[in-house]
């Protein structure tokens, strides 16, 4: 088995792909917003010019880090590191539409480029629900903060201290 083994299934995923396509609006939206920063008639003073910036750099940000974190759940076979991955795509995914209001509360409106990024994140969430389905949640560490254990497992379920419904990677290499 090569790299492109392992690679290759991830960026031709449906979900990669339309995270790939959240970034290019994404990036076109902040070359947008970074000609309104810069126009001298903008009638914004310097605080909401950088108000601004911060909101664009960081809608520019999430919409990489859905990539990653696509990457990082794809590359984990663990439920735990699956679900954890899956938060973080959306809590990003929910950032970029709360920057679209940021973006309108600062007085910029580019509602065509806003609405092009709102279907794309709905796509990507619809995606995100069939893929989601998939995780195993049996096959699991021990989450001992109790966050992404599976069903019916919290942390009071720990009885000695030890990992519950942990693999036990040394005893399968033992037989």
């Amino acid at each position: 088995m090569n790299d492109d083994d392992i690679v290759r299934p991830y960026q031709d995923s449906p979900l990669h792909l339309k995270s790939m396509e959240i970034v290019a609006v994404t990036l076109s939206l902040q070359v947008l917003v970074n000609d309104r920063i810069q126009d001298e008639d903008n009638g914004l003073d310097s605080a909401e010019r950088e108000l601004l910036q911060h909101t664009i750099d960081d809608m520019v940000a999430s919409a990489l880090l859905i990539s990653a974190k696509i990457a990082g759940a794809v590359g984990a076979d663990l439920y735990d590191i699956q679900m954890e991955n899956a938060t973080l795509i959306r809590m990003h995914a929910r950032q970029l539409i709360t920057g679209l209001h940021s973006l309108q509360m600062f007085g910029y409106d580019a509602e065509e480029y806003f609405q092009v990024l709102r279907d794309e994140v709905e796509d990507l969430r619809l995606l995100f629900l069939d893929w989601i389905s998939t995780f195993d949640p049996w096959d699991y560490v021990f989450d001992e903060w109790g966050l992404f254990n599976p069903p019916g497992i919290s942390p009071q379920d720990l009885d000695d201290g030890g990992s519950i419904g942990q693999r036990d990677f040394f005893d399968s290499e033992a037989e």
